[in-house]
């Protein structure tokens, strides 16, 4: 039983089974592309929540304040200075 206990100790939480996107307006691409992109983890155990916002800006704003875990947003666009971004589609 104490052996269970170490090993507990050093393992790895599981990965999140859920993920919140800030993907913009429901008529916009960014939404569009979070549909694919739901689809296609949802294949592999991931359930993808669209979240929809106004924009680039109230995406990054959803990110910042915790209604959202991740962003769709365009290139250049950040909250009060901060950078948000990881990466490009482009």
């Amino acid at each position: 039983m104490l052996a269970l206990g170490v090993a507990w100790k050093f393992m790895e939480p599981a990965p999140p089974g859920r993920l919140r996107i800030a993907v913009g307006p429901a008529d916009g691409s960014y939404h569009w592309l979070g549909e694919r992109y739901a689809q296609v983890l949802s294949s592999q155990g991931l359930t993808l929540e669209l979240v929809e916002s106004q924009g680039s800006y109230d995406s990054l704003l959803k990110v910042r304040d915790g209604q959202a875990d991740a962003a769709f947003v365009q290139s250049g666009v950040t909250v009060e200075g901060e950078i948000f971004f990881l990466g490009s589609l482009y």
